[in-house]
């Protein structure tokens, strides 16, 4: 992950690298456009970091121990079972930085900067990046103008609102995410 230089352009900057924020990065990059990604942890968001994949990482060894707790019932003889959390970490972590690092190889391959620390948005067209711990950042700007550029590749939606308020229109959310 790139630390923020002093003065960088791009045509298009994504802030947060998680589910919706990478794939959009690697589009915009795969379409010609000069794309940088900004995050203040890991590619991948919560739910790959610390939420969803994590937790299911987990529960999988304790579904596995319950199984070798209950394995006489199928034949299987398997004495002082237990569990070894250390261990169960350690699988996590591996897990994790497994499905981490093949989101940072595909933004890579894919030509999209991404630039490590925490965004401010200071104009139109321009954002400030502060590195984590850092007081001072830099300064990054999008070459595309206030308004939306047209592709012809890319459809542009000039409204902008939070997933939450997209769950009654998840039709129009499918429709959109197939016709980029």
């Amino acid at each position: 992950m790139a630390e923020p230089a002093e003065r960088q352009e791009f045509d298009v900057v994504v802030v947060g690298g998680g589910p919706g924020g990478y794939p959009a990065a690697i589009r915009a990059a795969q379409v010609g456009l000069r794309t940088a990604l900004v995050e203040k942890e890991r590619p991948g968001g919560v739910c790959l970091n610390w939420g969803c994949i994590p937790t299911k990482a987990m529960l999988r060894s304790a579904e596995v121990l319950e199984t070798m707790q209950h394995s006489a019932e199928y034949g299987v003889l398997a004495d002082n079972v237990r569990l070894d959390y250390p261990t169960v970490l350690k699988r996590k972590e591996r897990v994790v930085k497994t499905l981490t690092d093949g989101v940072a190889k595909l933004l890579k391959a894919n030509g999209v900067t991404v630039v490590g620390g925490h965004a401010r948005f200071t104009g139109p067209t321009s954002l400030e990046v502060v590195a984590v711990g850092v007081g001072r950042g830099s300064t990054i700007t999008s070459r595309g103008g206030s308004g939306p550029r047209r592709r012809s590749r890319m459809r542009i939606h000039s409204t902008v609102c939070a997933s939450a308020a997209l769950w009654p229109q998840w039709k129009i959310v499918s429709a959109w995410s197939t016709s980029v």
